[in-house]
């Protein structure tokens, strides 16, 4: 069994075998994951909806940005539209602010986890 010198070592574990050995995990039909999907949607469906619609809110929001230096050179400097350059620059901050508001809900009001209870949702 190798001793002291011999180059080998012995294998000592303080841990059990039934700890050691990994159980077998049971598996799981598509069907019946696909109902606990279902489940798991409609149970937070409210939280999906307003999710989604923050995330929208966030992509149309974020849309507008790449828009406003066109805007700027073709209407504004190319063709001299002066009138312009307010509401471009409005158009800019506001799609700023919504796309920070649009954020900023999100994390709020849709935790991974709730504080209060430590449950995941």
């Amino acid at each position: 069994m190798g001793g002291h010198g011999t180059g080998e070592r012995v294998r000592r574990s303080t841990v059990h075998n039934s700890v050691a050995e990994p159980q077998k995990k049971n598996k799981v039909s598509a069907s019946a994951a696909w109902r606990e999907a279902r489940q798991l949607v409609w149970a937070h469906r409210r939280r999906l909806t307003i999710g989604l619609a923050l995330m929208l809110v966030s992509r149309v929001s974020q849309l507008v940005l790449p828009f406003t230096p066109k805007w700027i050179v073709d209407e504004v400097l190319g063709k001299g539209r002066t009138d312009l350059l307010v509401p471009i620059a409005l158009a800019g901050a506001a799609a700023t602010h919504n796309r920070a508001d649009a954020a900023t809900a999100a994390a709020r009001n849709l935790p991974l986890i709730d504080p209060p209870t430590g449950r995941t949702g």
